[in-house]
């Protein structure tokens, strides 16, 4: 089997495991399936799997999980040795990860990692809008400086948007990039 060769039907047999591509088959004596779980649905088990992991797969459910990358023209936050934040919302499963990449990029940027009930709300609106209210999220976890909210606008910053619980890894990406401000 091949880097980026997405398998699509697994056969169990008695000497092993068949593994088969759109291009090829090969074989191993075990397999280890590690995979999203809103892809597994896409590779066909021979035999079926035992009902009772079906039932459990089926249990398992995805969370709707969207990504926000803001640059500034000055960093407002504090340094953190490890560069990460975790800011709780307002309510519970709220919960947004930070994580200082302004070494990585060159530019004071933060990439926020969002999930949970408040996606409904932060994630509505325009890009501004939504790159506002993360900003306003941040800023006010990590400084007790007052948000100069005509300041955070003239910043140029942008929002990678994903859906990450509707990708398929096997197809690409979803992804798009919108600049804003």
């Amino acid at each position: 089997m091949r880097l980026r060769q997405p398998i699509d039907r697994i056969r169990v047999h008695d000497h092993g495991v068949l593994l088969h591509s759109r291009d090829s088959t090969g074989g191993a004596d075990a397999v280890i399936v590690a995979m999203p779980i809103t892809v597994l649905d896409t590779i066909g088990f021979a035999p079926p799997l035992p009902a009772e992991h079906r039932a459990a797969l089926g249990r398992i459910g995805t969370g709707r999980v969207e990504k926000v990358v803001l640059r500034f023209a000055a960093q407002f936050w504090p340094a953190h040795r490890s560069g990460y934040y975790r800011i709780h919302g307002p309510g519970a499963g709220s919960v947004s990860e930070w994580l200082d990449a302004t070494a990585a990029d060159g530019t004071p940027t933060m990439v926020g990692v969002f999930a949970g009930p408040w996606l409904e709300t932060l994630w509505s609106g325009s890009d501004a809008e939504v790159a506002d209210r993360a900003v306003t999220i941040v800023h006010d976890d990590v400084t007790a400086t007052p948000l100069d909210k005509a300041q955070a606008r003239s910043v140029p910053y942008c929002r990678p948007g994903t859906g990450w619980s509707q990708e398929r890894p096997a197809n690409g990406p979803l992804r798009r990039e919108v600049t804003v401000g």
